[in-house]
């Protein structure tokens, strides 16, 4: 057989191998996710404050026997709270509205709305139980978070979500920077017959609920429309 009838006889063979091997080809690369982070974190303000100097993120911390309220690295208000003691949310809305009118807001029996971050350093331990706390709205924003390290939370019969204040109604937006929950760095978080709802988004540590590098328990309770669930 002469070479070119050879050329015309393999050339469908070798457009069908080609064929082939396009359907085994390892599919397109997707572009990788870029990672928002929020720096500072939202430990940092007990870890490390000096990395909020300059900066006007607002912050309630909750010490062993004093509460600070902060204003970036500086603490502008302060007063005696038995932080260590298992205080309820009730008894730290009352200190903090005589300090600074606005940052916690009592919005009915029961209901109240923080404006700014709230921190529990280590060593303390914080309670958000039915009756006396219902429902916590975490005005929506960046910087708005309750947050935790080597702290206990415990959460009973309440509902805790984001708030679009000027909707009057929790914001159902996951592309925007909602409020989180973060305990952390050995801290104990307990949800019972709790709701959890509209927290979080695409930030890492800030995706809702989160347990990093801590204890706790979840039981009885529900936790929807979070940006990764619990």
């Amino acid at each position: 057989m002469r070479p070119r009838s050879l050329a015309v006889l393999l050339l469908p063979a070798l457009v069908l191998a080609l064929a082939l091997v396009g359907l085994h080809a390892a599919p397109a690369q997707a572009a990788p996710r870029k990672l928002e982070k929020l720096e500072p974190n939202a430990v940092d303000i007990v870890r490390t404050p000096s990395k909020f100097r300059g900066l006007a993120r607002r912050h309630v911390v909750v010490r062993p026997g004093r509460v600070e309220l902060m204003v970036g690295a500086k603490v502008v208000a302060g007063a005696p709270f038995p932080g260590a003691a298992g205080a309820s949310l009730a008894d730290l809305a009352q200190v903090v509205q005589r300090l600074r009118p606005g940052w916690i807001d009592t919005q009915g029996q029961g209901v109240f709305l923080l404006r700014t971050a709230l921190t529990q350093a280590p060593g303390t331990s914080l309670r958000f139980e039915a009756p006396a706390e219902r429902q916590v709205r975490l005005a929506s924003g960046p910087e708005i978070y309750l947050s935790a390290v080597g702290a206990t939370g415990r959460f009973t019969g309440v509902t805790v979500t984001s708030w679009d204040t000027a909707a009057g109604r929790p914001n159902a937006d996951p592309g925007t920077p909602r409020p989180f929950v973060l305990y952390a760095a050995g801290s104990r978080l307990e949800i019972a017959r709790s709701t959890f709802a509209y927290l979080g988004s695409d930030r890492a540590s800030a995706y809702g609920v989160n347990w990093h590098q801590s204890t706790g328990r979840a039981t009885n309770s529900s936790f929807h429309h979070n940006f990764f669930g619990a």
